[in-house]
């Protein structure tokens, strides 16, 4: 079956572990400690029921917030919100969380100066809510504050961790960074066989980068086994996105008898 594209009316506003098992526990939670209380009323059980309250309010907002956030990004991307000139707007506005949501945020612009006057400092701060929000590209755009030293202390192993991060969201550019993190041991234990785990990650997610690596870890054997069959697999694949470094490797192997 087709994936139906993500829209206002369509995209998930139902969670099942959320509504069928998470808030029914804290609810329960909130009902037994009343009935303790009426049965038996002293200061603990009343703190315990303020507190089960609390959480169960709390866990409430949380999801609220999460949805109204995702409406309106969806509502936006509707209405075509791309520049970056909409973007400050929404700042100016005071739409944060849409800001930070939108894809290719404000964080990114100000990073690189894409629209708008380069601001690193600022960039930083908005990176670090985005990330904070466990927005996947934020996640991966600390890792490289940190790995370039550009509003965060240069630091290997956090830009390591940040990219991990967001490689374990599917995140593909933070895929790639993990694994030639691995492969070179910047920030990280040197692993060959992490390397092409997650080369091989990136590269079925249809990065073409990633499948001329992986092209290359056959060819010579590195994290996986020696396969020239495979190699001219993946090279093909990189190859045909575009990839010129497949492409070479790619002549030179089907000149092999």
């Amino acid at each position: 079956m087709a994936d139906i594209a993500q829209n206002y009316q369509t995209h998930r506003k139902f969670v099942p572990l959320f509504h069928y098992v998470l808030l029914p526990i804290l609810m329960l939670n909130v009902l037994a400690m009343a009935y303790h209380l009426w049965q038996n009323p002293n200061m603990f059980t009343a703190w315990a029921l303020v507190m089960g309250i609390a959480f169960a309010l709390t866990a409430l907002f949380a999801r609220v917030f999460a949805l109204a956030a995702q409406d309106r990004v969806i509502r936006l991307e509707e209405r075509g919100f791309r520049s970056t000139a909409d973007l400050e707007k929404l700042v100016a506005d005071g739409d944060l969380a849409a800001a930070i949501l939108v894809p290719d945020g404000y964080g990114r612009a100000l990073l690189y100066g894409s629209g708008v006057a380069q601001n690193v400092p600022a960039a930083a701060d908005w990176i670090r809510k985005a990330a904070s929000l466990s927005v996947p590209e934020g996640i991966f755009l600390r890792g490289v504050l940190y790995a370039y030293g550009r509003g965060e202390p240069k630091d290997d192993a956090e830009a390591f961790n940040e990219y991990r991060r967001s490689a374990e969201e599917g995140y593909v550019d933070g895929q790639l960074q993990t694994a030639g993190m691995y492969l070179t041991g910047r920030g990280a234990k040197q692993s060959d066989n992490a390397a092409a785990a997650w080369y091989l990650r990136a590269a079925e997610a249809g990065s073409p980068d990633a499948q001329a690596m992986l092209g290359w870890m056959h060819e010579v054997g590195r994290g996986v086994p020696k396969d020239l069959g495979e190699s001219v697999r993946w090279y093909r694949l990189a190859a045909a996105q575009g990839n010129s470094v497949a492409r070479d490797h790619l002549k030179y192997l089907e000149t092999l008898p």
